[in-house]
Formats: structure tokens, sequence, C-alpha cells
């Protein structure tokens, strides 16, 4: 999973069954392998996946897959036209809408779920507007294809809490550095002398990834990861980046000074 879409795990819900939908947003520095990571997480897991990366709330590039082989790659809404949005993968040809719900059919069919074929054309046949927003539509797809709604899983902890808010905002800057490294790297150019990330970026990084993947169990706990942030100032003392709390409070007094 985040080889393939990102690190960054957000509003994890069972699904029962042994099914689960998750919402993930990569790191600035991560490239989602959105068309080959659905193919092997389909092979991996052995049953049928589906992904949908939405652009804005407006658009979204679905891809779909079973270990038998059925295969969606669609955008949505159905245009002939470029979208406007930059998609990383390109954007899916026009399709044929009859054909695009036979293979959600036979996905969901593969699934062992109860597909409702009018709802799905309806989801895929549809406008390009902003009602409802293209998040919506994809959910309702979900449970067009037979999944209820399900039984969201809270995380252990709030990672935006401000126990982690400072080094979250370190973790920021060495993020959009990396990803700068990234970029020039996938252009094909030479990153400029001191554009390499540093030992206290790296890091921080290290203790992000840590972080995300202890929100549902899979590293440290709660006191643990403090402990860990504790240590890392201590290592790099820097001048803080103000609070949560502080942050809070200049934009109270500041709407004060504009009224």
């Amino acid at each position: 999973m985040r080889q393939a879409f990102g690190s960054r795990f957000r509003r994890l819900h069972d699904l029962g069954e042994g099914w689960q939908r998750v919402n993930v947003l990569p790191f600035y520095r991560e490239r989602p392998r959105f068309s080959a990571g659905i193919q092997e997480l389909a092979a991996a897991s052995g049953a049928p996946a589906l992904a949908a990366y939405v652009s804005e709330s407006w658009c979204a590039h679905i891809e779909a897959r079973t270990p038998q082989g059925v295969a969606i790659s669609a955008h949505l809404p159905n245009i002939q036209d470029a979208c406007p949005y930059q998609h990383r993968e390109g954007q899916p040809e026009p399709f044929a809408p009859h054909l695009v719900v036979e293979a959600f059919e036979a996905w969901a069919t593969e699934a062992a779920r109860s597909p409702d074929p009018a709802t799905v054309a309806a989801i895929v046949g549809g406008a390009w507007n902003d009602r409802p927003f293209m998040e919506g539509r994809v959910l309702a797809l979900i449970a067009a294809l037979g999944f209820p709604p399900g039984t969201e899983i809270p995380p252990l902890f709030d990672p935006d809490d401000n126990a982690f808010w400072q080094s979250r905002q370190f973790t920021f800057l060495a993020d959009a550095r990396a990803a700068n490294l990234v970029s020039i790297a996938e252009r094909g150019e030479l990153p400029e002398p001191g554009w390499d990330l540093s030992p206290r970026d790296i890091d921080y990084l290290r203790f992000s990834e840590t972080l995300e993947a202890s929100l549902y169990g899979e590293g440290l706990s709660r006191d643990q990861l403090i402990a860990q942030r504790a240590q890392l100032a201590s290592r790099w003392p820097a001048e803080p980046p103000p609070s949560l709390d502080e942050l809070r409070r200049q934009r109270a007094e500041a709407r004060k000074t504009d009224s």
C-alpha cells in the first residue's frame, strides 16, 4: 500500500468480511505508482482491488483489478477533451459506458458482492458538475458495487496533536526538500551543491515514517514516539517553529486587529 499509494493513512474503515477502505495521502517526496500499484495489490492480496485518485474534488482516475484479469482504467467524468487537472500517469482514454459498467459488474462478482448495475451506470455516466463532490461519487460507486459503509477504525492517536506539532513542521520542510530532489532527478538534472538532505532532514523524515506507521499499530506507542521526538530535539537543537496553540493565538489576535 505504501509503495503504491503513499504512507499517510487516514480514515480507515472496516467493511466486513476482510474488506477495508482507506484514504491515503502521499508525502510530497513519494511518487505513487497508481496503475501498477493496484495490479500488484490485487496480486499480493489474491482479491479484487480498487483505487481512486481524486483531484480537487472535481474528477477521479479510477483503477480496478482482479486476480482473474478484470482490468478497469477510467476517468470520471467520462470526457473527450483533456482534463484540466494534471494526472501523474496521464488521463485514461474515454470509454464506452456500457463496457465499463460490465467490467465493474465482473469485478464485483469476483469479489463475491452483489452490485447495482443501474446505480453504477448512473455514476459512470454522470456529467461534470460540483454536486456531489467526486469523493462522494467514489463512495457511491463502492456502495453500488455491493459494499456497506463500514465502521471506521480510529487511529491510536492524533498525529496532528500538540505532542508532534513542532516535529511535523521540521518534517514538512525536509519533505519539501526531498520532493525537490526527486523532481530534479525525474527531469534528468543534477542538484546544485548544497541541495542534499542534511542529517537532520533524514532523521525527521525517518521519524515521520515511524509516526505514520504507528497510527494503526505497526510501529511505536504514542509515549515511545514522544520520547523519540524529544531525542531528536536534543540531537538537533534549533529555534522551534511556533506551537499549534501559539499559531491559533496569533490568528485570534490578527482577527481582532482586522475587525
